[in-house]
């Protein structure tokens, strides 16, 4: 259960309230529900949500409200059911009723495993209009085809079609796309283009999207070449109103390298860059632009990054009446808990500053910096405090045209013995009543007894470092406390002996998985992060890990402070392959950093964009390469970067 409050300085307060519970049943199933309300803490809200599920094995069944996003909004009464096997074999099915507009809708989305190295994703929605007897559908399919080692291929297809009744007409669409992607021994090349017609249906109506490039990596250094596109065209979203994307056009093509010296790393960009409002009839704005990052973080406790980008920006065929430079510069500097980051800029960067810039004669001018402390707590109990605190000073002449100060503090705290948690965030503008807010937010695990459940067995598992390596523990070696491990899928945290007790669990086999161990440096499962046992009688099991080498690393956001959309990368995933073809994955975690432990061996790593909206941010240097046969570690740091506008959808006209 947990309840949440906002007040914003901006508008009336506004309260949540989410329950949630499950019961445990015998045979790997469960009963649960989930219940929440809307912002003014109305359970039939627009915005709530109540939900009952039901799971057995791989399969839930989920009765209630429905929502969400895929390539339409969904959010009304329904049902749904889901099977999740792997990453790419699962089915996703809802059917319902639009609580918003009289529609019916059906999304079904599944991942299928046709042969060892063929995969390949399907979705479909439909969306019918019970008054009007209008309706929409569409259909997407890719198919990924793992050649070898080092050849992957893939294509992507799809189809639509929008029928107006009242006027009679119907409309179709299509997608088209591919992807071709080449790695050996430090050399990558990968080609990416996926299209959709002005009349394809939904969020990505014309929507056009081209990535190209190719990068060699040695030891410490990395070379590539790189051109990317995106473009998105007006769209029309239902028969009585025309709505209008002011989306952007952009197009960049450039060289990057970057260089690694012990805990230090620098990378630099140089590029031709266009830019230009897609509904918007002024000139074509061309970049010349060259991208610098800087990077320390050793064993010391000090850390540093810098990224700075400087441009000169003409307009097409008015060369000679129009022409700045513009800088950017983004910085954070800590010594362990203290830091200091900010961001100045100075000119015009985007397409916007450039037309005010060139139309009325404001120079863009931003700065924003400030102090910062952050405390983090881990008790031998499994507790956890932190509380984030930092000051602010912001000054913007291009859309706020104010001056801000800024007073910030976030508390979090998580107690799992009594399964409680809860945190505090409060923001203050000291220069004028705006802008300011708090947002709190109570949550408790709620232990409810069941009863009628037949009693099976106890099975214990001891995971522990296997010092003298011959399999069991022995007195004096160190159990591995407090990591989270999965069996049968059902995830549990080792106790403060290393310990996991499953209770009241039958005979058979069971599938035991470790990728989940986020603090555990320089260890690794002796039989692998994937293993299977057979219980008989319940009994005790021991789980040894030797030593290892390992991987640390890190993932850097870089926002646009002009644009709304932000991204976290916590749970994108890692993948580490070695000369083998074998694969380790981690996830990223909070704070954007991940940990790997591995054998001996050379890697290449690769930061997925899963997840990642590939019109909005830009992973910088996606794959890595690092050498862990002299070395006991090695760190990589990835930079992700806000590339494109906001979609600011406005209301040109009703018909």
């Amino acid at each position: 259960m947990e309840l949440q409050g906002f007040r914003s300085s901006l508008g009336r307060p506004m309260m949540f309230l989410n329950l949630a519970g499950s019961i445990e049943l015998h045979n790997d199933q469960a009963l649960g529900i989930n219940l929440r309300t809307d912002g003014m803490g109305h359970l039939g809200g627009p915005n709530s949500l109540y939900q009952a599920h039901y799971r057995k094995g791989d399969f839930t069944y989920t009765a209630g409200t429905i929502i969400k996003f895929t390539d339409f909004l969904i959010n009304g009464y329904g049902a749904g059911m889901s099977y999740h096997k792997s990453d790419k074999e699962f089915h996703d099915l809802t059917v319902s009723q639009s609580r918003m507009d009289p529609l019916y809708q059906v999304d079904y989305s599944g991942g299928f495993k046709y042969a060892q190295d063929v995969a390949g994703t399907v979705h479909h929605f439909a969306n019918y209009d019970y008054q009007s007897g209008s309706y929409n559908y569409l259909l997407t399919k890719s198919l990924q085809y793992q050649v070898n080692r080092a050849w992957t291929v893939g294509v992507s297809g799809g189809y639509s079609n929008e029928f107006d009744n009242r006027q009679g007409r119907l409309t179709e669409g299509s997608l088209w796309g591919y992807q071709v992607e080449y790695q050996k021994n430090g050399f990558s090349a990968i080609s990416q283009v996926n299209n959709y017609s002005d009349t394809f249906i939904g969020i990505n109506r014309g929507f056009s999207y081209q990535k190209h490039q190719v990068r060699k990596s040695w030891k410490n250094y990395e070379l590539s070449a790189f051109h990317n596109q995106t473009a998105r065209r007006p769209m029309i979203f239902t028969p009585d109103s025309i709505y209008v994307v002011e989306a952007m056009q952009l197009k960049e093509t450039g060289l990057r390298n970057s260089i690694a010296y012990k805990k230090a790393r620098m990378s630099g960009t140089f590029s031709y860059m266009e830019q230009r409002f897609a509904m918007q009839a002024g000139p074509l704005a061309q970049y010349l632009r060259t991208a610098w990052s800087y990077n320390y973080g050793g064993k010391l406790p000090f850390r540093f990054s810098l990224n700075s980008a400087l441009s000169y920006v003409t307009l097409e065929g008015l060369e000679d009446v129009y022409g700045r430079v513009a800088m950017t510069n983004n910085f954070n500097l800590s010594y362990k808990s203290f830091g200091i980051r900010g961001r100045i800029d100075r000119g015009p960067n985007f397409y916007n500053e450039v037309m005010r810039d060139f139309e009325d004669g404001v120079l863009p001018q931003r700065m924003q910096v400030g102090p910062y402390f952050d405390f983090t707590k881990t008790y031998k109990n499994g507790t956890q405090l932190s509380n984030n605190m930092q000051a602010e000073y912001f000054e913007d002449n291009v859309f706020f045209d104010r001056k801000m100060l800024f007073l910030r503090n976030s508390f979090r705290f998580n107690i799992p013995k009594v399964g409680f948690y809860g945190g505090l965030s409060v923001s203050w503008n000291l220069l004028s009543k705006n802008n300011s807010f708090v947002n709190f937010n109570l949550g408790k695990q709620l232990s409810v007894p069941t009863v009628g459940i037949r009693k099976y067995h106890d099975v214990k598992l001891k995971f522990f470092m296997d010092e003298n390596r011959n399999g069991v523990w022995d007195e004096g070696e160190e159990v591995i406390a407090h990591e989270y491990v999965l069996v049968n899928g059902r995830m549990a945290m080792t106790d403060a002996d290393g310990l996991v007790v499953y209770k009241n669990v039958e005979d058979g086999e069971y599938k035991l998985e470790m990728r989940n161990m986020r603090n555990l440096v320089g260890w690794v499962p002796a039989k692998g992060v994937e293993q299977n046992f057979t219980a008989y009688k319940g009994g005790a099991y021991g789980v040894p890990f030797i030593k290892s080498k390992f991987i640390k690393g890190s993932v850097r956001v870089i926002h646009d402070d002009n644009q709304a959309d932000r991204f976290n990368p916590q749970g994108m995933k890692v993948r580490v392959v070695n000369e083998k073809g074998e694969e380790y994955e981690t996830i990223v975690n909070s704070r954007g950093e991940f940990l790997l432990n591995v054998p001996s061996g050379r890697y290449i790593v690769t930061l997925s964009p899963a997840g990642l909206s590939a019109d909005k941010f830009q992973i910088e240097n996606g794959s890595q390469s690092v050498d862990l046969l002299d070395n006991e570690r090695c760190e990589v740091h990835y930079t992700i970067r806000q590339k494109s506008r906001d979609i600011n959808i406005r209301r040109i006209s009703r018909r």
